[in-house]
């Protein structure tokens, strides 16, 4: 292991922190992991705390927040681009978190047969 280099277990505990300790302040940071990082499963995580810090529920405290940041979930949706489906499979949760108003066209146009193991084993916490 390099020097200063978190191994894959790390770097998913290392998400929370961020989301935990940055706030709405980390989320360029997420962003930054959700796309780059080599690891599809920090990717997918990344994409999940993107999802917890943005979510109109969560910051309002109300069922009937409304939709959330179109920035943040054009945002979220572009990073589909590689086609990994458990990625795929948090974005498309976290779009319907922010109510996101392109959603259904972005869906129709970046559908993918998910395959229901990968569904499984990225939907456990």
């Amino acid at each position: 292991m390099e020097k200063n280099k978190l191994e894959v277990n790390g770097r998913l505990h290392a998400v929370w922190i961020l989301a935990r300790q940055g706030g709405e302040d980390a989320l360029e940071k997420l962003f930054v992991l959700a796309k780059n990082d080599r690891d599809n499963r920090v990717r997918a995580q990344a994409v999940r705390a993107i999802a917890d810090l943005t979510d109109p529920m969560l910051i309002r405290h109300r069922l009937d927040a409304g939709r959330g940041d179109s920035e943040i979930a054009g945002r979220l949706a572009s990073l589909a681009e590689d086609g990994d489906s458990g990625v795929l499979l948090e974005i498309v949760v976290a779009l319907g978190r922010l109510g996101w108003a392109d959603s259904p066209a972005w869906l129709q146009k970046n559908y993918v047969q998910i395959n229901p193991r990968i569904m499984c084993k990225s939907t456990r916490r």
